[in-house]
């Protein structure tokens, strides 16, 4: 399990190296798997968050962090779908090989 913090920092790395090969527009299955990572590492740290709110009934800042993340998770995924769909490159495929390599 990786602590918050650092993951949160590091899918939000991952986040701006995507954009920046997205905007590159270089190589779609590079900029593609760069955005599934983060994806993956901002779920996982959206579940912690939910956990901990779960365990601590009364966090209001939880909250509004957990709203904010979930909109940066939901727009990076809805962009790499779109990719997806205008390259062909399945996100099945996309996912296995970032799940592999991160």
């Amino acid at each position: 399990m990786i602590s918050k913090r650092r993951g949160l920092a590091r899918a939000l790395e991952l986040a701006r190296e995507a954009v920046e090969l997205d905007t590159k527009a270089e190589n779609v299955q590079a900029t593609l798997e760069t955005y599934a990572k983060s994806v993956s590492l901002l779920s996982e740290v959206i579940e912690e968050l939910q956990r901990a709110q779960r365990d601590q009934q009364n966090e209001e800042n939880n909250e509004e962090e957990l709203k904010r993340l979930a909109t940066i998770h939901d727009s990076y995924r809805d962009r790499m779908l779109l990719l997806s769909i205008v390259s062909g490159i399945p996100l099945s495929e996309v996912c296995e090989k970032a799940g592999k390599s991160a």
